[in-house]
């Protein structure tokens, strides 16, 4: 089975070393919490970009469905236990910081890239395809 990530643009920055590699670069792209990565490595976190953005600001009242609540406890989960922290206060999460080093949480991330793409596939078949921009509107 072909895992597929859907589209995403990670801003490309300046930057003097890759956080996931250590190797010298001259641009990379800002993944959300773990730092500027290079070219050749910014594969291994569009994944984990795209579902910290999923979740930071989500309201939970948006998700109805017993089918809904389970996949975002389970992307709630995952990401707590590759060490980033999400809180919830007055119903809407926010993904706050790390709770281990950023290099530890880069090396689980790419273990897990593929369950968090494959949480991403049934967030879009959950939510719709328009899950993230309507999302951002939400929060907008």
């Amino acid at each position: 089975m072909t895992l597929t990530v859907p589209k995403f643009k990670a801003p490309k920055v300046a930057a003097e070393t890759c956080a996931c590699c250590g190797r010298t670069i001259t641009a990379g792209h800002d993944i959300p919490l773990i730092g500027i990565v290079g070219p050749k490595c910014v594969h291994n976190f569009t994944a984990l970009a795209q579902l910290i953005d999923l979740l930071d600001g989500f309201a939970s009242d948006r998700a109805p469905t017993q089918a809904q609540r389970a996949l975002l406890n389970r992307a709630r989960v995952q990401l707590s236990e590759i060490g980033i922290e999400i809180t919830a206060t007055n119903g809407v999460l926010r993904v706050t910081r790390l709770t281990r080093k950023a290099a530890d949480v880069a090396k689980s991330a790419k273990k897990r890239r593929e369950a968090f793409v494959q949480d991403l596939q049934v967030a879009q078949g959950l939510f719709g395809q328009d899950a993230q921009r309507d999302h951002l509107a939400g929060a907008a």
